[in-house]
Parts: structure tokens; sequence; C-alpha cells
């Protein structure tokens, strides 16, 4: 068809950047190693410590960083979505054998940041308020094999504002795309989707990207790809249930210390999870585990 899934591609990858709204950069960044490898909680800040700019290398084995700044919170209205950007290198496949941290809000821990989670959303909860970010980073292991020396680069952090209906459009777009990637060539609903999709992209008016009548364009597309989609029909024999999980192995080619910290994060990033989406969650799951949780992850970020 003319290469329309490699344009629809291309197009879709476009608006990614554009779910985001006023980015800014995160200035002011300090950095002090900790020698310890046991400091649980961001310290004070002194003398000792030294600016970290974006663009900055940093590199060791089982080495971690402490990274601290200030951020003022524009006001917010209530339904806004804040969100951070942050990458500071790249995560290992599962292998301890990459960068990892947990970033913490006014000096409480509140997700895990890697490269497979560089937004961290806190919607208006801070509202004009100054707040402190602190990571502590990890270098990550080899994973095995011979020792070596970890390599990472703070790459971008960055604040802004999601909008919800490009991030809604992008996603529905890319997964409208995956399906149709899977299905046989004469597929009925492979050329439904496919002729949704460019309909609804035909819409995106890029004489002024950024600007109000490009977002305006954008939600058009977004309601007009959505109408489409609910007027398919969907008559698949195949039902799926999607449970996600993780899951923690506390000796991994790695020490038991790495799977305390490793724990500590995965249970906030969870968490932030839970809160974002609670539909997915029962309301009795919800609470046993927030409140399980309130023992479970000092209980790991102090040992």
């Amino acid at each position: 068809m003319f290469y329309t899934e490699t344009k629809l591609k291309a197009r879709i990858n476009e608006i990614e950047p554009y779910r985001y709204l006023n980015r800014k950069a995160i200035e002011g960044w300090k950095v002090k190693e900790d020698t310890t490898k046991e400091e649980k909680y961001p310290p004070k800040v002194d003398e000792s410590w030294s600016d970290f700019p974006v663009g900055s290398s940093w590199e060791g084995r089982d080495y971690y960083l402490w990274l601290v700044t200030e951020l003022q919170i524009p006001a917010l209205k209530e339904e806004e979505d804040f969100v951070l950007l942050l990458y500071f290198g790249k995560t290992g496949a599962g292998y301890c054998s990459g960068f990892e941290s947990m970033i913490f809000i006014n000096d409480e821990p509140y997700q895990g940041v890697d490269s497979n989670h560089c937004e961290v959303f806190i919607g208006a909860t801070y509202s004009g308020q100054k707040i402190r970010l602190a990571l502590k980073l990890w270098s990550g292991l080899e994973g095995g094999g011979p020792q070596q020396v970890m390599c990472h680069r703070f790459l971008y952090a960055d604040y802004c504002v999601l909008s919800p209906e490009v991030d809604d459009l992008y996603y529905t777009s890319k997964v409208m795309l995956d399906t149709v990637l899977l299905l046989e060539d004469n597929d009925p609903k492979r050329f439904k989707m496919l002729n949704a999709l460019e309909r609804a992209y035909e819409k995106v008016d890029w004489s002024e990207p950024g600007g109000d009548g490009f977002y305006g364009s954008l939600e058009e597309a977004n309601l007009l790809l959505n109408a489409e989609l609910s007027e398919m029909s969907k008559d698949t024999p195949i039902t799926i249930t999607a449970v996600g999980h993780t899951h923690i192995d506390v000796a991994w080619l790695w020490q038991l210390k790495h799977t305390r910290e490793k724990s500590a994060r995965s249970f906030s990033t969870v968490l932030r999870l839970m809160e974002r989406y609670p539909d997915i969650f029962s309301y009795n799951l919800n609470l046993n585990c927030m409140l399980t949780s309130k023992k479970i992850i000092p209980r790991f970020m102090k040992k």
C-alpha cells in the first residue's frame, strides 16, 4: 500500500515529543560520591559537592552517586499532569549490567528511575511549591563474567506538563499500527485500522509545529481515531488477560544489599503505578499494598 505502514510509523514517532508541554531543563544539580555505599537517604549538600551539568559522564563498578537539586514547581491546575523527564545512563537487560536509581522528593523515596522508567509523574501535588529532588545513582555491575567499569552519561533532566490528548493519540496509534503489522495481509481489520489511522493523521496541521493550531489539530485527530476505533466490530474469539508484575531474585549476579536496593526501587515504582491507574487494582489490593509498603520500603531502605 505504497509504504503506508512505514509512513504511519514515521508520523506517529513525529508526534511523540509533543506529548510534553512547556518542557524546560532542571538545573543546579550537585553531585557527590557515596564512598561508603551505605547511605540510604539523601545527605545534606555542603562545599564538598560538585556541579553536575547535563552532558556530564560518570563511570565505575558498583559505584554510587548522590545527585541533588531544588525545583520550583509552577502553579498548576488540578487536572494538569506535571512530569519529570530523566536520563542518566543505559539500564541493562535484567543482569544488573547497567545504571539504576531511586528518586527522592523532599527526602522521601518516590520511584525507581532508569532507562525503562524515564518519566516521573507527580501530577499537581506540589503546585507552586519548591521541592528537593535527589537521586541515588548506581552504576550497575557487568552482569556476570570479568569485572568491568560501567560508563554512563547524563543526557537530560527536564520538567513539563503532559498533554493527555497527544499522549492518548500517540499510544492508541502505536498499538493500532503494531496490531496491523501482526495481521494477515488480506485481513479486513488491517485495512480498517490503516484507513482510520490515515484519516486521523490527515487532520494534523504541521504548518506551525507546537503552536495552538497544531495542538488543536492533534486533538481533532485523536477524537476521530477513537471514534473510528469504537465503531469497529469486536468479534474476536480470543480473550486476553494481561497481568503486570515484577519479581526480585534475591541472589542474581549481585549482592544481598543490591537486592534490598532493587526491592525499594521496584516497590516504589509499582506504588506510583497503582496511584496512577487505580482502576486496574481492586480497592482491597490497593489498600493492603499501600499499608504494607509503609512497612516494607522503610525496612529495605534502612537495612
